[in-house]
């Protein structure tokens, strides 16, 4: 193969990789067409509870990090996105981004909203932890 052919290759290979992860971490949710957020604390939900959850310690560093991570960042993310991607929905767009924006310190309070639902995901879990 030419120098041109591999490159192209490569390049499918890397946006089948690419489309696979964001359909796992999608859940295939969003990329169905359902971009909402409800704060269902039981959607989405692995089928093992995790034993190795033993209070917010767990979570760190990414919870914090989630909770102070700046808009601008985001910002300049979306505005790589290929126009094609979402067509003319750019009101739409801009609501994804300010909702999930907003959502940076509604993690705390669903991943507690979680522990404490009937299926008692974290059965490790120390209040007296931090």
């Amino acid at each position: 193969m030419d120098d041109f052919s591999n490159l192209v290759d490569e390049g499918c290979r890397r946006i089948a990789k690419e489309f696979r992860a964001l359909t796992n971490v999608d859940d295939s949710a969003r990329i169905a067409g359902e971009w909402s957020f409800p704060d269902a604390p039981l959607r989405g939900v692995f089928a093992r509870n995790d034993a190795g959850i033993t209070g917010w310690d767990s979570f760190e560093p990414w919870l914090s990090r989630i909770e102070s991570f700046p808009e601008s960042p985001l910002q300049s993310l979306v505005a790589q996105i290929p126009p094609e991607w979402y067509g003319s929905a750019v009101d739409e767009l801009d609501r994804l981004l300010c909702k999930l924006l907003e959502r940076r310190s509604l993690v705390r309070v669903l991943v507690l909203s979680f522990k404490n639902s009937s299926r008692n995901p974290f059965p490790n879990w120390r209040d007296g932890a931090s």
